[in-house]
């Protein structure tokens, strides 16, 4: 029952004594009881954020099923050391383990066959194969549904939206997100809700709804989860938004001082990597140069892939030597090669204009940044606010600074007018005709904060501080906004 709660770390330290009863007993006799108690454990092990821990407790939990002659429970630990190994970036080795796992064709057990097919479908998402892995997604999906227990429901449609992503396919990750959400609240799953809240939030971030990720967030600290893994997520999707909303008390509410290394001990690239660029681009922005490459130089030896890690990549292509810049250009073209590569190619070319505003080369800047433009826009992104948060370079002391560091914020890499969304462009617009931020509120049928955000954006996207300096901005290039 502790799982379910708002504090699901504390089932560990009952999991654990009664992992000690069983150790004491028959080991034959008890090997399913104990092998199901030690894969709950390794489940506190994620929680926790020591999921390269968890590795040795799944092995023992094989070889006793092995020894016992448990198939269901050689199965199942088989595909639980599958999925820890992918997220752990090792996917080549998870493969193994997975072919192992297979349940028998007729087997009546839900949860194994769901878990095997959503183990089967991040396996085709990790090799781009999208029809496939959303095949399989959906019949996880299916068979999760009618368990008893909520959290493999969310479970599976957290997995789907995290791959939707990674595949470039946001629509579906938008859809994915809300089901799982609404399902950990109509199960009761307590501790789920803020945590697949700040999943959310982290994707609304993408689309510049930031009222709502706000409210989500919000929400997720009212809930005070200790958990290790909901605190990482927490500083990782507060600090962006509180960044690109400038902040300072949703900073502080989101900050923790244990966060980052928990990611580090954690060993998921999905849990560093973002993070690590969050707390990065924080260094920039106040100067600290030092600390901001001291922190590339540690993350990035950690990723494998860049399936959910884009913003290192960037990270490593303003800040990075020429061996960083190297792997990280590696890691995207190897993704941007698989079929549902488009993700992977658009920050390919985001990498490239990024790089070659470091290096002053103005027009192969200007080419790279279209095309990253155009590629995001056929993906559905909105813009590439979660590459452009708030990297201001210009408050960096001339002898502090990377390598040539670009002078102005990542959000003004794309620079000129036609990098404005078509909202922007629409904000814009009103706002050259004199319309207060309230009025353009009524005019737009939007918040006046929404407003406030959108101003923001296209002033920073622009390297401008006020109106008077957009309408002169729009003389100058003898047109007005367009997306």
């Amino acid at each position: 029952m502790l799982f379910c709660t708002n504090e699901p770390e504390r089932a560990g330290t009952w999991l654990e004594r009664a992992l000690a009863n069983c150790r004491t007993a028959d080991r034959t006799e008890n090997a399913a009881a104990t092998g199901a108690i030690l894969l709950r454990l390794v489940r506190q092990c994620w929680l926790n954020a020591l999921t390269a821990e968890a590795l040795p407790l799944i092995d023992e939990a094989i070889r006793l099923g092995a020894a016992a002659k448990l198939r269901p429970l050689f199965a199942r630990a088989n595909l639980q050391m599958a999925h820890y190994l992918i997220l752990l970036g090792r996917y080549h080795e998870a493969e193994l383990f997975f072919d192992r796992g297979q349940p028998p064709r007729n087997s009546d057990d839900l949860e194994w066959r769901s878990v095997n097919y959503d183990q089967r479908a991040i396996l085709h998402a990790a090799r781009g194969e999208r029809d496939l892995a959303y095949r399989d997604f959906e019949r996880a999906a299916d068979m999760a549904r009618r368990l008893p227990e909520g959290y493999w429901v969310t479970s599976v449609w957290d997995d789907y939206s995290i791959w939707a992503l990674a595949l470039g396919d946001i629509q579906t990750a938008q859809f994915c997100r809300e089901r799982a959400l609404f399902v950990a609240r109509d199960r009761h799953v307590v501790w789920r809700v803020p945590y697949l809240s700040l999943r959310y939030a982290d994707l609304l971030l993408e689309l510049e709804q930031y009222d709502h990720a706000r409210e989500l967030v919000a929400n997720s600290l009212t809930y005070d989860c200790k958990a290790p893994c909901i605190k990482i997520l927490m500083v990782s999707v507060g600090t962006r938004l509180a960044t690109i909303l400038e902040d300072e008390g949703l900073l502080r509410r989101c900050s923790d001082a244990n966060a980052l290394e928990s990611a580090f001990r954690s060993g998921e690239p999905a849990k560093i990597g973002p993070l690590a660029s969050a707390v990065i681009r924080g260094c920039v922005a106040r100067g600290q140069a030092e600390e901001a490459a001291a922190l590339l130089e540690r993350a990035l030896p950690t990723i494998r892939s860049t399936d959910h890690v884009w913003d290192l990549m960037i990270d490593a292509a303003a800040l990075g030597n020429d061996a960083q810049r190297r792997t990280a250009r590696t890691l995207l073209e190897a993704r941007a090669q698989l079929p549902s590569g488009e993700m992977a190619a658009a920050y390919l070319d985001l990498f490239d204009a990024t790089l070659a505003r470091r290096q002053c080369s103005s027009a192969a800047q200007r080419v790279a940044a279209q095309r990253a433009a155009q590629r995001f826009a056929e993906i559905g992104r909105v813009a590439q606010e979660r590459t452009s948060l708030s990297l201001a370079y210009d408050k960096l002391p001339k002898e502090s600074r990377v390598a040539q560091a670009p002078s102005r914020a990542f959000r003004t890499m794309l620079g000129g007018l036609s990098t404005l969304t078509l909202r922007e462009a629409e904000v814009a617009e009103l706002a050259l005709k004199g319309l207060t931020n309230r009025e353009i509120a009524k005019d737009l049928s939007i918040s006046e904060h929404t407003v406030e955000s959108h101003m923001a954006s296209i002033m920073n996207r622009l390297g401008i501080r006020s109106r008077h300096q957009l309408s002169n901005m729009v003389v100058d290039s003898g047109k007005a906004p367009t997306a």
